[in-house]
């Protein structure tokens, strides 16, 4: 990891389980988990630009092959790469102020193995995110 750099963008391609390469050793599949728990701790409570990142990394927690464990370390480029990123909530213009919208969207057989949808959410009062799906 060291000799890698900081990155400005999330996972980039699908993952898969029938792509997912040469088995990992136990100390790699441990160290799979723990990096993939941090980020659905992050994604919860502070960082929901991570949250569909963490959903799909989520889906091999239980058997990471090599891809998994290469996406889970971009991700850690990903937050070294943003950590001067955050949030301002500001006073909204009086036309504006409790203002509640929302957006949804999904992608049509998104997973590469069953073929079924990934469907994601946000809700925003005033402008600011007031709530998102946790991964």
């Amino acid at each position: 990891m060291k000799q890698r750099h900081a990155v400005g963008t999330q996972i980039t391609k699908q993952i898969s389980i029938s792509k997912s390469g040469d088995q990992q050793s136990n100390e790699e599949k441990g160290k799979y988990r723990v990096i993939v728990g941090s980020f659905l701790y992050l994604a919860c409570s502070a960082l929901s630009d991570i949250a569909f990142a963490v959903s799909a990394l989520s889906r091999f927690i239980s058997d990471p092959g090599f891809v998994h464990v290469q996406a889970a370390k971009g991700g850690l480029l990903y937050l070294e790469g943003t950590n001067y990123l955050g949030l301002k909530n500001t006073r909204p213009a009086e036309d504006m102020q409790n203002r509640l919208s929302g957006s949804v969207d999904s992608d049509s057989a998104g997973c590469l193995d069953t073929l079924k949808s990934t469907t994601g959410y946000v809700l925003m009062l005033n402008g600011t995110v007031i709530l998102h799906p946790t991964p």
